[in-house]
This record gives C-alpha cells, sequence and structure tokens, in this order.
C-alpha cells in the first residue's frame, strides 16, 4: 500500500476568534469528502467530537467533565454531584476512537494526508471547543480545552497530533462576543475572562509550542488572511493553486 499519512489537529482560540468560519470552510474542504468516502465522516467525526465536550452529558466530555465534579454555585449549593465522573474512562473511549478512526484512514487513497479536525464540525452539544466554550452556567469560565488532555490522548492512542491557533484583534473579539452576541455580561467581565483564558492558552501554547501547525487571523489585513487561507488549503487537502 502507498504513504499515508493521517493526523489530528485541534483549532485552539478564543471565542469570537474564527471557528465558526474556520468550520463552514473545513466542511467544504477535499479532507471532508475523502472522510466521506471511507465512512469516518459524520459518524466517526461527530461522535470523537462528543467524547471531547457533550453540553448535554457533561460527565461524559473530557473537557466538559470539568464543570461537575466537586463545584458549587453562586450560592453554595453543590451541582450535579450525583454525577459519576471517571476521566480514566473518558480518556479511554478517546482513544479507542482515535485508533479506529486511524485503521478506517487506512482505506484512504495512496499517498493521502489527512488532517483530520477535532472541533470544526459544528457538532450539536460540542459548539467550537472555544476559550471558553458555552455559556449560560456559573462556571462558563472554567469551560475551556485542556491540550494536556488531549495530547495525553493521542499518546496513549500512539497517533499523531497537532494544534492550530487562532487569534484577532482584541476590541474585534469583545465586540463580536459581547456587544453583538451577548456571550459575556458585560466588557469588564470579558476582558477579566478572556485575559484568564489568553494566559491559560499561553501556558498550553507554550508547553507544545513544537506541535503548533499555524497561528490564523480570518479578519486582519487582506495579504495575512490570504496567507492564512493558504495555510488551511494545505491542511485540508486543496491543491496549492487554488484561490
Amino acid at each position: 500500500a502507498g504513504f499515508k499519512r493521517i493526523r489530528f489537529v485541534f483549532v485552539m482560540g478564543l471565542e469570537g476568534t474564527g471557528h465558526h468560519l474556520l468550520s463552514k470552510v473545513v466542511r467544504q474542504s477535499p479532507t471532508t469528502q475523502v472522510l466521506r468516502n471511507i465512512r469516518v465522516h459524520p459518524a466517526d467525526t461527530e461522535e470523537l467530537s462528543l467524547l471531547f465536550f457533550n453540553e448535554k452529558q457533561r460527565r461524559i466530555g473530557l473537557f466538559s467533565s470539568m464543570c461537575l465534579k466537586g463545584m458549587r454555585s453562586l450560592e453554595g449549593k453543590e451541582v450535579n454531584m450525583n454525577e459519576n465522573v471517571d476521566l480514566a474512562q473518558n480518556r479511554q473511549s478517546i482513544v479507542a476512537k482515535l485508533q479506529e478512526i486511524v485503521r478506517k484512514g487506512q482505506s484512504a487513497p495512496d499517498d493521502t494526508m489527512l488532517n483530520i479536525p477535532i472541533n470544526t464540525w459544528g457538532v450539536r452539544f460540542v459548539g467550537e471547543m472555544s476559550y471558553p466554550n458555552y455559556g449560560g452556567n456559573f462556571c462558563q469560565n472554567l469551560m475551556y480545552p485542556n491540550i494536556d488532555l488531549f495530547y495525553d490522548a493521542c499518546g496513549a492512542a500512539g497517533v499523531e497530533c497537532n494544534h492550530v491557533y487562532l487569534y484577532r484583534d482584541p476590541r474585534e473579539v469583545l465586540y463580536s462576543t459581547t456587544v453583538k452576541r451577548k456571550f459575556q455580561p458585560s466588557v469588564l467581565d470579558a476582558i477579566h475572562g478572556y485575559t484568564s483564558l489568553l494566559d491559560i492558552m499561553y501556558a498550553q501554547l507554550s508547553a507544545y509550542s513544537d506541535r503548533t501547525l499555524g497561528c490564523m487571523n480570518f479578519f486582519a489585513d487582506e495579504g495575512s488572511v490570504a496567507n492564512d487561507f493558504k495555510v488551511v488549503q494545505g491542511l485540508f487537502g486543496w491543491p496549492e493553486n487554488v484561490s
């Protein structure tokens, strides 16, 4: 059989930095068509996303379960303490699914490079796994991905994984998330929350700097955006001469 390389890609970034835009692009990509042809997408890709984050059943999502165990509401009441959170089982479910997708990927055409995104499918109850992800609850700013756990699962599965980072002018993020879409109760709350999350992402990006495939700003000047989309094209299967 010819060369096949299968890699899982996590998209990091504050909410409001372009996850939904990238999702629309990826879903129209040649990579997604290959995943459909080998019957990995949508069933396996959606199941994998839900194993990382599940707003409906938080306890079974590796990231979403962080807002269950031992948390208290603003009124001091314990929240969902009857939920059984088994992080080891959550991790093992992801490990098994990653390995299953790699096995199915062997049926892809020869000389294929498949970069399979974790969090750009627009799956219901998953969101885009931005920092933070979902809202409307007291621990919203704890609902963010942890790529330590992502890379731990990848290592246990013996699969290749990387990430990309989305960024945007902070004022544009505040307008998009807080003024326009009311994700945060006020601009001041948003500044405090996003500053903390940027610090967390900085630590995570620094720890895994060698795994970064690119840093993208889809809302910058035209030349910069064009260069960033070339990175996207290269990752998700478009020929170099596509514009």
